[in-house]
C-alpha cells in the first residue's frame, strides 16, 4: 500500500489486520529460512563411519521425488473432482424424481 490518501483513511481496525498479516508473513518466510537451513543440513549427511563414509541420500530423487508428491497432489485433486461430480450426479437424478 503505498498511496498516502488509503494509508490515511484506514480505520484502526483495518491497520491492525493488516499489521498481523504483515507479521504472519515475516514468520513464514522465518519459517522457510530455517526449512532451507535443515535441509541444507539434511543433504550433508553421511552414514557410517572412518573410511566408510557415504552419503546418506545418493541421488537429489532420493532427497525429494518431485514426481511422488507431484502424482499426490493431482489424484486428490482428480478425487475431489470425482466427488464433486458424484454429488452433482446425486443432486441431478434426485432433482428429476
Amino acid at each position: 500500500m503505498s498511496n498516502i490518501k488509503e494509508i490515511e483513511s484506514m480505520t484502526v481496525y483495518e491497520f491492525n489486520v493488516r499489521m498481523l498479516s504483515y507479521r504472519l508473513s515475516e514468520l513464514d518466510k522465518q519459517q522457510d529460512l530455517h526449512l532451507q537451513a535443515w535441509l541444507n543440513q539434511m543433504v550433508q549427511a553421511t552414514k557410517g563411519s572412518g573410511k566408510n563414509v557415504k552419503p546418506y541420500y545418493r541421488s537429489f530423487k532420493e532427497f525429494f521425488d518431485f514426481e511422488t508428491y507431484q502424482n499426490e497432489i493431482l489424484d486428490e485433486k482428480n478425487e475431489v473432482q470425482l466427488t464433486d461430480q458424484n454429488e452433482l450426479k446425486d443432486l441431478l437424478m434426485q432433482a428429476n424424481k
